[in-house]
């Protein structure tokens, strides 16, 4: 990883703090009502809260949160030294959400999952990557620069303890990650994920969604439990959903 110091305004490293995702809107809610919607801002901030929370990154109607993802890109990105072809960036990003799936029952993203031909993506981070869609000021484009050829790179240097916007749950995940498929390349990374991540199909040319139910089989549930745990997160979506739209 780089050893560098980002520019964060000279501030000192945040401490993370440990929050409910579920209670986290409903905070913001009740502060706005309280305090005005920009000191309830400033409120959820000293908390360390995902900004997802309170300037909604989605152009969907999903919880994807942009600043965990770029984060999570970025952690890649400065393990190989600061460059990363796209195509083993984004299955490097697809694992360490699965794994996260399996460790804790949610993804980090909460991006869509897709079959793809080189193997399963996140969706709006392909995108992201791609420059097909514009990004957060402070995420994507924060972190990372823009294409060049089949590679990304880092825009600032990284430091583990600036990615304030993921958790010390998060950072074991991409750690984990990196141990399990960082020292393959991505050809070797592609065919690996098409051996072990049994809920990749073939889309044959075009994208196939796959959906929560599909992953948590494969991680070896019950057709049941995996049900449960999917509806599971459908329903915090649901309540993100409602919660940002009053």
């Amino acid at each position: 990883m780089c050893n560098g110091r980002p520019w964060l305004d000279y501030r000192e490293p945040p401490v993370r703090r440990p929050f409910s995702g579920l209670s986290a809107p409903i905070l913001y809610k009740s502060h706005c009502r309280q305090l005005g919607r920009r000191m309830a801002r400033k409120f959820l901030m000293g908390l360390r809260v995902p900004l997802r929370y309170y300037h909604s990154t989605c152009w969907d109607a999903t919880m994807f949160d942009e600043l965990r993802a770029a984060q999570m890109a970025a952690y890649f990105i400065g393990q190989a030294g600061g460059r990363l072809s796209v195509l083993k960036l984004m299955k490097l990003m697809y694992i360490a959400d699965r794994i996260s799936l399996q460790k804790h029952g949610h993804p980090i993203t909460f991006d869509h999952m897709v079959s793809m031909e080189h193997g399963p993506v996140l969706s709006s981070v392909y995108n992201l990557a791609q420059g097909t869609i514009e990004g957060h000021p402070k995420g994507w484009e924060y972190w990372i620069n823009d294409r060049a050829g089949h590679d990304v790179a880092l825009r600032r240097s990284v430091d583990v303890e600036f990615l304030d916007d993921l958790s010390d749950a998060d950072v074991d995940v991409l750690a984990e990650t990196w141990r399990l498929v960082g020292h393959l390349n991505k050809w070797e990374i592609r065919d690996w994920t098409h051996k072990n991540l049994k809920e990749w199909k073939d889309p044959h040319g075009s994208s196939i969604p796959i959906e929560y139910e599909s992953v948590f089989a494969a991680l070896g549930h019950s057709r049941e439990h995996a049900e449960k745990m999917a509806e599971r997160l459908h329903q915090q979506a649901s309540i993100h959903r409602n919660l940002r739209d009053r």
